[in-house]
């Protein structure tokens, strides 16, 4: 799922094993709320540039930014999540 950092916004994502709610603000997101146990991934808080993600093993989903452009990647103007 991509998601505009862009954008201020909460997003519910379904997972298989549950839901994540991440929040973007300001080109920077987080996970602000999550079905696993550890609660790792709300810990890691804001991420914002490429080399900086966000993984959740018990849901396995992982959180990180890029992007198809070049133009898009200095922009910070998207995110993918994918599990």
């Amino acid at each position: 799922q991509r998601i505009d950092l862009a954008v201020n916004d909460v997003v519910d994502i379904a997972l298989p094993s549950g839901h994540m709610k991440v929040e973007t603000r300001d080109g920077r997101i987080r996970v602000v709320e999550s079905d696993c146990p550890n609660q790792v991934c709300l810990k890691t808080g804001w991420v914002s540039t490429s080399y900086q993600g966000i993984v959740c093993v018990p849901a396995k989903a992982s959180i990180e930014i890029s992007s198809t452009t070049p133009s898009a990647r200095k922009k910070k103007s998207y995110h993918v999540v994918t599990y």
